[in-house]
């Protein structure tokens, strides 16, 4: 599947899509080849000056890559976002099979943008982005060759996954929500780790300590003036 999704939207929609990004224009840009129409479809959109603007949502990647997936199927857009559309389906039985369990074991909830999400443990995450790096499951090197050719499409400019690749050649990162980032390198190697109070400040200097990379591994604390009040680091 993964495989088939990457021909369809090409390498530079193929990082967009693994995205959750930071409202950029370039991304909605690219973003706007699936339609306006279906994405969102049913959203409640919280700034009423934003409501025509739902292509800058910061998961609209991947919802344009569910829509040019569901199109290359020959699959009904409609509902698309559903636990019982077939695209849905399908990508709770990939994950199953990423992770080596039966599909009905994978505890499932609804995201903040109105798609199913999968409950999976550290350890599963780190294990399936160490997977990534060497190219499994089948499709997956060429959506990892997509994201590291243009990491700046998986976060954007300052976030810690495009940064993260930008330092380690070769290593696939990508964050998630309440402060989740995942990382595949190079060697095989995975790692995930868990901002316990969900914000993503604290993943930087965490990032930066475990993967020894320097300009993450302290970060300066900006005040809303853009005044430096401080700085954020890892005790270990």
């Amino acid at each position: 599947m993964l495989g088939a999704a990457f021909e369809v939207v090409g390498r530079r929609a193929g990082a967009l899509e693994e995205r959750a990004h930071g409202d950029e224009l370039l991304g909605a840009r690219l973003v706007r080849g699936a339609g306006d129409r279906e994405l969102f479809r049913g959203q409640v959109v919280l700034n009423e000056w934003k409501r025509l603007q739902r292509l800058r949502h910061n998961c609209s990647g991947k919802h344009a890559g569910f829509l040019f997936l569901c199109q290359a199927r020959g699959w009904d857009t409609a509902g698309y976002r559903l636990p019982d559309h077939p695209l849905q389906r399908e990508l709770l039985t990939l994950v199953a099979e990423t992770v080596r369990r039966p599909p009905d074991e994978i505890p499932t909830a609804i995201d903040g943008c109105g798609v199913p999400t999968f409950a999976l443990s550290l350890t599963e995450m780190a294990c399936t982005f160490a997977g990534f790096a060497r190219g499994a499951p089948h499709g997956m090197k060429t959506v990892v060759a997509a994201m590291t050719v243009h990491p700046e499409l998986v976060g954007g400019p300052q976030a810690v996954d495009t940064l993260v690749m930008r330092a380690l050649p070769g290593a696939v990162a990508k964050r998630g929500a309440e402060g989740i980032l995942c990382v595949g390198l190079a060697d095989g190697t995975g790692m995930a780790l868990k901002v316990e109070d969900g914000a993503y400040r604290a993943s930087y200097a965490a990032a930066g300590a475990v993967l020894g990379i320097a300009e993450l591994a302290e970060r300066p604390l900006r005040s809303s003036r853009g005044d430096v009040v401080g700085s954020i680091s890892a005790v270990r």
